[in-house]
């Protein structure tokens, strides 16, 4: 789940499964269903935040 905690650290992420031989990653974004719906919209990433 890609959210604003750790969207930072997603490109090191990715270096570190390849350097493992994983060359498929497949990302999800948190969504408000279930247990996430309390806490959406302290942790979903903005459309700023996207775009970059």
């Amino acid at each position: 789940m890609i959210s604003r905690a750790n969207f930072d650290k997603l490109e090191e992420l990715v270096r570190y499964l390849r350097s493992e031989g994983i060359r498929d990653i497949t990302f999800l974004r948190l969504k408000p269903k279930g247990r996430a719906v309390k806490e959406y919209d302290a942790t979903k990433l903005t459309y700023v935040r996207l775009a970059f």
